[in-house]
């Protein structure tokens, strides 16, 4: 009887460490750039394409399209993440970025330019 349950205990052991290990961990984006791009917002690009804007306020509005300061880098951007706080987009913000395939706008965003 004790042999039994010490094969079951060994055998619960041997699938909690087998789906501990198959299970794929949460990689956090290493950051390629950084700036800002407004009075009080900052914006963050990680290596998998996740550029960020986070603070308060409205995001700077560009007068052509490769001036937003993220432009030369708009090739990788895949997701764009606007934290809580921002309260526009600004005009050609995110002009050419063609890889743009997710986009998280909180409630606290306003305002959206043209060609953003």
């Amino acid at each position: 009887m004790k042999k039994k349950y010490m094969l079951i205990s060994l055998l619960v052991l041997v699938v909690t460490v087998a789906v501990v290990l198959l299970l794929p961990a949460e990689k956090k984006e290493i950051e390629v750039a950084r700036g800002t791009c407004g009075e009080n917002l900052t914006w963050v690009l990680g290596d998998a394409g996740t550029l960020t804007i986070s603070g308060t306020g409205a995001m700077e509005n560009y007068a052509d399209k490769d001036d937003a300061p993220w432009y030369s880098r708009k090739d990788t951007i895949k997701t764009l993440v606007l934290e809580n706080g921002v309260t526009s987009i600004g005009r050609n913000a995110l002009y050419g970025c063609a890889g743009l395939t997710s986009v998280t706008i909180p409630d606290s965003v306003t305002t959206i330019g043209r060609y953003a």
